[in-house]
């Protein structure tokens, strides 16, 4: 089994971040590094993208994004 090992805080920014690569790949892969204690609260994930949308719609596509995968 592999050792997952915290790593120090940072900050990140998205670009295109309702777009398939990060909806697919990038904010599924941070979600489950930050399960497995690898990220931190202090750690920042800013998205940028094109077009305008609400709060609770960008939550709601990065829940769905999650999501995928996760058993309940």
């Amino acid at each position: 089994m592999a050792e997952f090992v915290p790593v120090e805080p940072f900050d990140i920014i998205i670009f295109g971040v309702t777009g398939d690569l990060s909806r697919q790949k990038l904010l599924p892969a941070l979600f489950h590094r930050y399960c497995d204690g690898q990220i931190d609260d202090s750690c920042r994930i800013i998205g940028v993208a094109r077009g305008a949308m609400e709060d609770a719609a960008f939550l709601d596509m990065v829940h769905d994004s999650c999501a995928l995968g996760v058993a309940d």
